[in-house]
């Protein structure tokens, strides 16, 4: 398979926010057996039905085996104890089982102080210390799960066959054409809905199934080692790993007996070879090509923990062997029938990956739809008004911005807006459409003298605009009050983080005056254009607000009407282009 997808995307799960990964590994929770409570006590859970049912079994099965004095000798024990005689067949039974441990693993148990030896725990202290070894880096598979769903969506990627990544490639939005139609997002959605449907449900059709033991086992790994061990380890007295066993450590049986089982119970259910797991080469493999970058431009080498991984293996497979786990439970519980209950995953890996794989590809779909809109936008922009790049304000520029905002952290709104709307009066308006307006207003004969009234305080206001805008940009201009304001706050605030509010303040009035600019061009604007509009209303000539609009002669124009067309589009572009900038880059 190409790496092209599989590093587009790995690339991307390094740049979710907090917020997106906390997000997305809520929604990838419910696939986690934690929500079953996978590690409450198994003895505890057993239904005490079928105890009774196994316990009535074995019972009879004793009494069938055993002779009639042995059941005569039962039979009076039974007497004189006052108990029944099943209890004493399952005494009997316990202190068999309490004579096996102490004739074979004596030196793990003091029986007459009830607790568990320094040997015991000991055995314990390879498998903790490899696994300390590991810890520091390994830890943030468990702080930050999107590390390990990105290397299972590494493993499952790697079996789909050509056709399937063609169209895995295809749902990269970068290889869409880019069309003004998907200025309107519904119609985007809908193209990645499309692309993402198709490649799901191929997906579907031709994946292969036979990762999903393999990720079980490698997810059962990482509960073994991020198992909280030191519930076991601090009733043995030892609070550092790295600690030399004595005699000393030892803990009472039922203080630790419940976390052992619940460790035994993760080793049960793990129960593979490292040979077995091949998933584990794909693992270090795919950490060599992709490895994770913490902050401060560290990197955590995965890779080189591989001999110690394999070490853990042999660790968790010798403590089985060395440990009768199974019979010190069956006798701390007093349960002949006690068994590891696997540990039982309802999910499978395909879940996980439709829901990482949607998740990633939403972020990158949304990503690119910025990129789209922006592309769309400047190419509307530069129809209009070509070689325009928002650098209209000398002062007021695109460095100033950033400073601004780098050190504030607060957004300076209508730095675009009042760019565009400069530019507009100083190329399009004063050139072409303030005549237009003055025209109108000098030689037309106004229905009502209120709109008269209102187009005129909108000619003027949009006439003084450029005089106002340059006035707010020269504010900022080498030497003037507000520049040098400006230029002590930030050299402040660049030495003491603490220093901020004055910073902050600074930009809410700049926001502040900028949008009391920008509402009064897009009011006055919006005016002009809704009374041009009500100009061509020649299905209700009662409605155009001047008796002499006909007979009005523009230079250049055939008609008034065709002035007046000519009008409209440049304030509807304008406008539309408008709306987009202040929609998309505030």
């Amino acid at each position: 398979m190409s790496d092209k997808p599989s590093s587009k995307f790995h690339e991307l799960s390094n740049e979710l926010s907090d917020f997106e990964r906390r997000k997305l590994l809520q929604r990838l929770s419910v696939y986690n057996p934690e929500k079953e409570d996978y590690l409450t006590n198994n003895n505890k859970n057993q239904p005490e039905q079928a105890s009774n049912i196994k316990k009535k079994e074995y019972i009879d099965k004793v009494l069938k085996s055993i002779g009639f004095l042995r059941k005569i000798i039962l039979m009076i024990k039974s007497f004189f104890r006052g108990q029944k005689v099943e209890n004493i067949i399952i005494e009997d039974e316990l202190n068999r089982i309490k004579r096996e441990l102490n004739n074979h693993y004596g030196k793990y148990f003091n029986f007459q102080e009830q607790k568990f030896t320094h040997h015991f725990i000991a055995k314990f202290m390879p498998l903790l210390v490899n696994i300390k070894f590991i810890m520091s880096d390994f830890v943030i598979f468990d702080e930050d799960k999107v590390h390990f769903y990105d290397f299972l969506a590494f493993m499952i990627e790697k079996t789909n066959n050509l056709e399937l990544t063609n169209i895995l490639e295809e749902t990269l939005p970068e290889n869409i054409e880019n069309k003004k139609e998907f200025l309107d997002k519904n119609k985007y959605l809908i193209e990645r809905d499309n692309r993402l449907k198709k490649y799901f449900s191929q997906f579907e059709s031709q994946v292969s199934h036979n990762l999903n033991p393999q990720y079980i086992k490698l997810d059962l790994l990482f509960k073994i080692i991020f198992f909280k061990y030191d519930l076991l380890t601090r009733n043995f007295l030892i609070s550092d790993i790295g600690d030399e066993v004595t005699p000393i450590n030892v803990a009472d049986f039922y203080s630790v007996v419940d976390v052992l089982e619940k460790i035994y119970r993760l080793f049960t259910s793990f129960n593979v070879s490292y040979q077995e797991l091949f998933i584990m080469d794909d693992f270090f493999d795919y950490f060599r090509r992709f490895p994770i970058e913490k902050g401060n431009d560290e990197i955590v080498e995965i890779a080189r923990y591989q001999d110690a991984i394999l070490k853990i293996f042999h660790n968790i497979e010798e403590l089985q062997k060395e440990i009768p786990f199974t019979v010190i439970f069956q006798y701390l519980y007093k349960n002949l029938f006690y068994q590891s209950k696997q540990i039982v995953y309802s999910s499978h890996i395909n879940d996980i990956y439709r829901t990482y794989k949607r998740t990633i590809l939403e972020k990158l779909w949304e990503n690119r739809y910025h990129e789209l809109k922006y592309q769309n936008i400047m190419e509307m922009i530069h129809e209009l008004m070509p070689g325009f790049n928002f650098n209209t304000l000398e002062y007021f520029n695109f460095e100033l911005k950033k400073n601004l905002e780098k050190y504030s952290q607060k957004i300076i709104e209508d730095f675009y807006a009042l760019n565009l709307i400069c530019e507009f009066l100083k190329k399009l308006y004063l050139n072409n459409l303030e005549v237009y307006i003055n025209k109108i207003l000098i030689d037309g004969i106004f229905k009502k003298e209120q709109v008269h009234s209102n187009l005129s305080a909108a000619y003027y206001s949009l006439n003084s605009m450029v005089a106002k805008i340059t006035a707010f940009d020269n504010k900022f201009k080498t030497d003037n009050v507000m520049e040098k304001k400006v230029t002590m706050t930030l050299r402040k605030v660049a030495n003491d983080p603490n220093y901020k509010s004055p910073l902050i303040n600074i930009v809410s009035d700049i926001n502040s005056e900028s949008q009391e600019l920008r509402k009064e061009a897009e009011e006055a604007i919006r005016f002009i254009t809704q009374f041009c509009h009500t100009l061509m209303d020649l299905n209700n000539p009662s409605n155009i607000p001047i008796t002499n609009f006909a007979l009005l002669r523009f230079t250049g124009y055939s008609s008034s009407y065709s002035a007046t067309e000519y009008a409209i589009n440049l304030f509807q572009n304008f406008y539309e282009i408008y709306q987009l900038v202040v929609e998309s880059f505030i």
